[in-house]
């Protein structure tokens, strides 16, 4: 063993470059493996930390819509006593003022039921007294210290920006990081701040906990009849909106995997990325292992003496394999310490990348266990190939120098041809989706975003007519309107009423339709205020119904007096939703419009905020700017693009250093013809020409596999979005530009070396 790491040493250092760019590119790809193994070990670990995970199940409809009316759990509990406990669940956003300071929470309107379905540990507060008071907020401890500082926190009052109070009563533990609910405050569900109402029925979703040993169908069965038979939205009937409803148990240990439910409140794993990551890993996986293969093989030339003098020592073919796969082992295991320490420094570039915190320190004896086993496999695989090319001549054939080998490189040209094949597929990915992004931002939505805001009202419709007039004093304010939802935050809906199924419904004043520089394309504009209800529906919404026109048509109890042009209610990837625009304000507004000038922006907006603070002195002032509103809904988009740009770079740079090890091992194999040429009288370019004109040839080989596959991939990934761009040309080519670019190059400063050296030198080799 001494001996074995005396000469592993000495090899290094006599091939110091070599050595150096084979643990430089290893370690750099164990790096990134680690990072991307722990990235989806976490993504695997949530919801586990839930003591009755296994159990616990969530009550949705056949439809995958995760509801039940507010008696649906009292009524579950009474009838079967399989079900050992329960809770009501309606999660959103808001925000709560203490001290005049404003704090964002995720807010979940729930019951007692909650803290035992989810095992929440109490810091403070009894958990059976809780909700004895209404109007009771339990706080995470987090939540708490940040409010309250150093303050005790039960009994302290807080309030929602809207001047609801409510008074601390207890204290919890901060729900697990790794938990598909989000969570960090818990009001009583009769205690509404904001719920789900269908045919003016209050609902929310349902956690039950089952018995052990329980017969889960049977149970689904029967619970699904029980609520067919109370529910007070079928009346009785087994049907919603036209199609038959029934209830199914759904476990909860699948849900944060489950990316079909709709509107279930709950945070979900990213399908698409863990999948990409995961290939993206085994790529790596492969490339470093492909990498060390074209390196190690390039320097067995070198070795080539110490081998043939080994066997004709009476070195057997196992000695020598051993020695090469012991080499391979040592490399990895030198490659996978620095790759620690590479890992740790790529953590915060991957959390950007992967919009959510990477656990370096999971190091459960089953994860260490599994890098162990990965480390020794990558490095067994990586040195066999080299061992066996060491090990597969006889010594006549090596002291003679008659290297077969050496004159048959198709399989370190394949490898090397792999790369580029991996780099050319990343690069076209990154233009193609950096193209997609473009069109996307820069598209007709329907409506102008420019210099239009959004900012959040606080509902007072007494005040509405005092804070249009007030804005409208202001001559850089061009139009103002007040809303109940707008364009891009209104979800689409199920609607019992034919012959428009699906519509998204807005709530608005007379002014929208201006304001957002909407056309009205037949009709007129509603009436507001108005006695009468009435409603805009969009061209797409009118070509569904097939009105001929709008002679008295009706609506949802609305008369239908207008038609506007299709605009983009909520995603910018899918087509535009219908959209009804009713001026029935009996909820009255959530949002206020406003499109200013694009001179003097900054003024506008503080003479905007000093309205808001004098007419809403405790509701703060919050805006956003629609085309910011636009841009910011392709942060996924914009993300794709960047993981594809990351290990674009990365996958050439191992192709760069694969293709440096391929140069070495075919110029060294050449080092006497270049002599001669050079003698001969050839000139330093046409040697530059010849030694790379090989090496193009397999690029180009590699561009033309690899086209098919990128054309593929991307168009796969395009089927995502309504409006698509066009796999153009000259993506293709760009990318094959790019990659041929960097081999020429990276082959070049070799070449050029060696095409540079006294001819006296090369011609005196060995």
């Amino acid at each position: 063993m001494r001996t074995l790491l005396k000469q592993y040493f000495r090899n290094l250092k006599r091939n110091l470059l070599t050595s150096f760019i084979t643990i430089a590119g290893f370690s750099i790809s164990i790096g990134v493996i680690i990072v991307l193994f722990f990235f989806i070990i976490g993504e695997l670990s949530y919801d586990k930390g839930f003591k009755n995970i296994d159990n616990t199940y969530m009550v949705v409809t056949t439809k995958n819509e995760p509801y039940v009316e507010e008696d649906a759990k009292d009524i579950i509990m009474a009838k079967y006593p399989q079900v050992e406990m329960a809770c009501r669940y309606y999660n959103y956003q808001t925000q709560f003022v203490y001290n005049h300071a404003e704090f964002a929470c995720q807010l979940v309107t729930t019951d007692e039921g909650f803290f035992d379905v989810f095992s929440v540990p109490f810091i403070y507060g009894d958990k059976k007294t809780v909700y004895s008071n209404i109007q009771g907020i339990v706080l995470t401890e987090s939540l708490a210290k940040t409010v309250f500082k150093d303050k005790y926190p039960v009994g302290q009052f807080i309030r929602t920006v809207r001047g609801k109070e409510y008074q601390v009563s207890a204290v919890v533990k901060d729900l697990p990081k790794n938990s598909s609910i989000k969570a960090n405050c818990f009001i009583h569900y009769k205690s509404k701040i904001s719920s789900s109402v269908i045919n003016n029925v209050s609902t929310n979703k349902l956690f039950i906990v089952i018995k052990p040993g329980t017969n889960l169908i049977d149970l689904e069965q029967g619970i699904s009849k029980t609520l067919i038979g109370s529910s007070k939205i079928l009346n009785n009937k087994e049907f919603v909106f036209g199609e038959p409803i029934e209830w199914k148990l759904f476990p909860f240990k699948n849900a944060y995997f489950e990316t079909s439910m709709e509107n279930d409140q709950l945070q979900h794993a990213n399908l698409k990325l863990i999948l990409i990551i995961s290939f993206i890993s085994f790529l790596i996986l492969i490339l470093a292992i492909v990498n060390y293969i074209n390196l190690s093989t390039a320097a067995v030339i070198s070795r080539i003496k110490e081998i043939g003098i080994r066997k004709a020592t009476g070195a057997f073919k196992t000695n020598i394999f051993i020695q090469f796969l012991a080499e391979s082992l040592l490399t990895c295991i030198l490659a996978s310490s620095l790759a620690f320490l590479f890992a740790h420094a790529l953590i915060p570039v991957f959390e950007i990348l992967l919009g959510k915190p990477v656990d370096f320190l999971m190091l459960t004896l089953l994860n260490v266990i599994i890098i162990l086993a990965g480390v020794l496999l990558i490095g067994i695989l990586s040195g066999t190939i080299p061992a066996l090319i060491a090990t597969n001549y006889s010594t006549i054939q090596i002291l003679s120098k008659n290297k077969l080998f050496l004159k048959k490189p198709f399989f370190k040209n394949g490898l090397t041809t792999f790369q580029f094949i991996i780099s050319i597929v990343m690069i076209f990915s990154v233009f193609t989706i950096l193209k997609q992004l473009t069109l996307l931002q820069n598209r007709d939505i329907g409506f102008d975003t420019g210099c239009l805001i959004d900012v959040e009202y606080p509902g007072n419709m007494s005040k509405t007519d005092v804070i249009k007039e007030q804005l409208t004093k202001n001559p850089n304010i061009i139009n103002v309107s007040f809303t109940k939802g707008s364009p891009m935050g209104i979800g689409t809906y199920s609607g019992s009423n034919k012959p428009i199924k699906n519509i998204a419904i807005l709530s608005a004043d007379e002014k929208f339709v201006e304001t957002f520089k909407i056309k009205i394309l037949h009709g007129r504009n509603v009436n507001y205020p108005s006695k009468i209800k009435e409603c805009l529906i969009t061209e797409n919404a009118f070509k569904e119904s097939g009105w001929e026109n709008l002679d008295g048509k009706r609506y949802i109890d609305h008369d239908v007096v207008g038609i506007v042009n299709t605009f983009n209610n909520d995603d910018l990837r899918k087509f535009p939703a219908n959209i009804m625009i009713q001026n029935d304000t009996e909820r009255g507004f959530s949002e206020v419009a406003i499109r200013i000038s694009s001179l003097n922006k900054q003024e506008t907006l503080r003479f905007i905020k000093q309205i808001w603070d004098s007419n809403f002195p405790d509701y703060g002032f919050r805006y956003t700017f629609y085309d910011e509103w636009v841009k910011n809904m392709f942060s996924k988009e914009k993300n794709d693009a960047r993981i594809a740009l990351v290990f674009g770079i990365f996958s050439i740079i191992l192709s760069c250093l694969g293709l440096f090890g391929l140069a070495e091992y075919s110029i060294k194999n050449k080092i006497k013809e270049i002599g001669i040429r050079k003698v001969n009288g050839a000139r330093v370019t046409e040697i530059l020409a010849m030694l790379n004109a090989g090496f193009i040839k397999w690029v180009a080989i590699a561009f033309v596999v690899a086209c098919p596959i990128a054309w593929y991939a991307m168009h796969q990934w395009l089927q995502n979005f309504a409006y698509k761009t066009e796999l153009s040309w000259w993506v293709f080519a760009m990318a094959g530009v790019v990659a041929m670019l960097v081999a020429v190059l990276t082959v070049s400063w070799q070449s050029y070396r060696a095409a540079t050296r006294n001819p006296v030198e090369s011609l005196r080799y060995e």
